[in-house]
């Protein structure tokens, strides 16, 4: 415990080191902890995701996006995933092993969900754009399905009525 983190060296217990990935650049290999590390406790942890789950991730194109399309892939779910256009951000999405991509600029993403889960929904929605997306993440729930967040880069104020969605979840 020994302040100087930001220095030119630093001193850590070998445990909590990570050989650098060669094949990465220092800006990617940076990035690894903080987005994977995010999107793991979310999908593992919070969520609990298991095999054969279909998971709803928004913002695609994102760093904690990208993270949680892999790991979700790894543990054996089926991945929709959203972004706003259908150019690099929808092939990445692609790329990464994500079954089916929405752009939910042109798309509505609780039809298309409906409409690739036959009416039922998604098991896990990993959602962390906030107020633009909150209706709709809400809306692409699977009865007895879960929401993780981390955070709202679009807005904080997000709404919620206890009577539409239990109407929502009856009426599938």
């Amino acid at each position: 415990m020994i302040d100087g983190g930001c220095a030119e060296f630093v001193k850590v217990p070998e445990v909590n080191c990570l050989p650098y990935p060669e094949n990465l650049s220092w800006e990617e290999a940076a990035s690894i902890p903080l987005v994977f590390q995010t999107a793991w406790h979310m999908l593992l942890v919070r969520a609990e995701l298991q095999p054969g789950e279909d998971v709803l991730v928004l913002g695609a194109g994102s760093g904690v996006g990208i993270a949680a399309i892999q790991i979700a892939k790894f543990f054996g779910a089926r991945v929709i995933a959203t972004c706003r256009d259908d150019g690099k951000k929808w092939q990445k999405a692609n790329e990464l092993g994500a079954d089916y991509v929405i752009n939910h600029k042109t798309q509505k993403i609780r039809e298309e969900v409906r409409r690739i889960t036959n009416k039922r929904g998604v098991d896990v929605v990993f959602e962390h754009v906030g107020i633009a997306t909150w209706e709709d993440s809400l809306a692409s729930l699977a009865y007895a399905g879960r929401l993780v967040t981390c955070g709202a880069t679009t807005g904080y104020d997000a709404k919620l009525d206890p009577a539409s969605t239990v109407r929502e979840n009856n009426s599938r």
